[in-house]
């Protein structure tokens, strides 16, 4: 039995990332949200049977470079429901704490 491997997929004139949701994490990952980068934006789509999500371009070679980096968070999103959640250590919540202050910086600084 061969299994084809994941491609964007053209509906009507536009390409989508359209993946079925592993029978491992379905139940668990049902009716959640999924993050998922198209380009320079982040789109917010909902888990179902699939996930479906638009990369917004007409273009079969852009179609492309979006899907496999939208395909990698996707998959990155059912390692992390199969693994659950983890604990950080002190040090690694102060590092992200100054990660996220120094967004927050950047952001809110007049320049």
């Amino acid at each position: 039995m061969r299994y084809a491997m994941p491609n964007p997929e053209l509906i009507g004139t536009t390409y989508y990332l359209r993946v079925r949701v592993p029978s491992d994490v379905a139940k668990a990952a049902d009716r959640s949200e999924i993050a998922v980068p198209v380009g320079d934006r982040i789109v917010v789509a909902k888990v179902g049977d699939v996930v479906k999500v638009s990369l917004r371009t007409k273009d079969a070679a852009e179609a492309k470079r979006r899907f496999t980096q939208a395909l990698a968070a996707v998959e990155s999103h059912w390692e992390a429901w199969r693994n659950g959640p983890s604990t950080l250590s002190h040090k690694q919540c102060v590092a992200l704490a100054g990660e996220v202050r120094s967004v927050w910086v950047d952001i809110l600084d007049e320049k």
